[in-house]
């Protein structure tokens, strides 16, 4: 079966890009999130939050390390960016 997008507009009285916050909404009973499973993997896993939808995954969002252009990149840096990619592939529920 061929999947389709669909948009669903979305209002109400609260509005936050700050994930703690979303998650204790939820926890709250103050409407529906949409959060990275591992951020929310131990209230899932105890029952206190239940996946809505599991069926219909949301698209993916990159995840970035930024930093200056230029022809010279510190080893420091080089290196940190290196160890963020290799530790975040093993972080269950973030995956590409």
């Amino acid at each position: 079966m061929a999947r389709s997008n669909v948009v669903v507009p979305i209002s109400g009285p609260l509005a936050t890009n700050n994930a703690a916050a979303l998650r204790r909404a939820a926890l709250a009973d103050a409407g529906i999130i949409i959060l990275p499973h591992f951020f929310l993997a131990e209230d899932l896993a105890e029952g206190r939050l239940v996946p809505l939808l599991a069926d219909h995954p949301v698209a993916g969002l990159g995840l970035f390390a930024v930093y200056a252009k230029g022809r010279f990149v510190p080893t420091k840096v080089r290196k940190f960016v290196d160890h963020l990619a290799t530790t975040l592939r093993s972080v269950p529920g973030l995956t590409r």
